[in-house]
């Protein structure tokens, strides 16, 4: 009749869901209700619990004579049950793992659809501010870090912190440790990831340092050492290889659209430049056009003045060489 075999499904059941809820991303597993995993499975059972009761009210049939000779291989359902359970954990994992990865590349490929467009409909006017912190906001959203920041430069002592996504400053800037993390990871010229930032720093909160968990720095801009640095929250944030690909795609979007807005302000300083130039050259003939006429209105004086004062002296002679005639 198969007794036990339903509790045994049951508890494999159940295993498995405890099992996929254990390895589940941490998103997904603090949204996981594990109270509710029981009742939902006893819920999903009852209907073949009811099945087998009514079975077991059943007279049982007479043996056949034929049944003590009966010689066929019974397979040991210990063995085979610890097998199933098994194999569908681990056809459970693959198909967790393969869900979670396929979302997040769907995440990814929106995200990334988004920064070209993004990027695109900017073309106009190239503001930087919007291109940095549109980066900041992809990074965020699909890596899931608490805090993004973009920082230039390996100055211990004030290093420039250009944006900042999540709080209100670079939380490795705040601390001279942190300065100095910050100044080691723009001086490796290459992606950096530090997994315990509290064990990286030596303090005494080895869970997490001010609530984040792990640092990812990429750069952006080599010659500016501008880098993108992104904060897996605590307390068991971390960041996969996965990740930092994607943080290393959006850098180089990052460094396009900052490359663009550089040449684009460029041009705009060449455009002010031309603009003051033709300014100066415009007030200069203008200058020398008033000054012409000026040179202009007195010859013209100077003729007149000339003319009046040689008139009378030549009438005068033509009347006495007219008289004489």
């Amino acid at each position: 009749r198969g007794d036990g075999v339903l509790d045994t499904l049951l508890a494999a059941s159940r295993a498995l869901l405890e099992h996929l809820a254990d390895i589940a991303p941490g998103r997904v597993r603090a949204e996981i209700d594990r109270s509710g995993i029981a009742e939902h499975l006893d819920r999903a059972f009852a209907p073949l619990r009811a099945r087998g009761l009514a079975a077991a009210t059943l007279p049982d049939l007479p043996a056949t004579p034929d049944a003590a000779a009966d010689s066929s291989v019974v397979v040991d359902a210990v063995d085979t049950d610890r097998n199933q359970v098994e194999a569908a954990v681990r056809l459970g994992e693959s198909w967790v793992g393969e869900r979670t990865r396929a979302q997040r590349l769907e995440r990814e490929g929106r995200a990334l659809r988004q920064l070209s467009e993004m990027l695109r409909t900017t073309a106009i006017r190239f503001d930087r501010g919007v291109i940095v912190e549109r980066a900041l906001d992809v990074v965020s959203e699909v890596v899931g870090a608490a805090v993004v920041t973009l920082v230039a430069g390996v100055d211990v002592d004030a290093p420039d912190v250009e944006c900042v996504r999540g709080r209100a400053r670079d939380p490795l800037a705040a601390c001279r440790r942190g300065r100095r993390l910050l100044a080691r990871m723009a001086a490796s010229g290459g992606s950096c990831v530090v997994d315990d930032l509290a064990a990286e720093l030596d303090v005494a909160d080895q869970g997490s340092w001010f609530g984040l968990r792990a640092v990812a720095s990429i750069p952006v801009d080599p010659q500016r050492m501008l880098r993108l640095v992104a904060y897996a929250p605590g307390p068991d944030g971390r960041f996969r290889e996965s990740d930092v690909g994607f943080l290393a795609t959006v850098a180089a979007h990052l460094a396009i659209g900052l490359e663009k807005a550089a040449l684009y302000e460029e041009l705009q300083a060449h455009r002010d430049a031309l603009e003051v130039k033709v300014e100066e050259r415009t007030a200069e003939l203008r200058r020398a056009y008033d000054e012409m006429r000026a040179l202009e209105s007195m010859k013209d004086r100077v003729l007149g003045n000339v003319s009046h004062e040689m008139r009378t002296p030549i009438t005068a002679i033509l009347g006495a060489a007219t008289f004489l005639r």
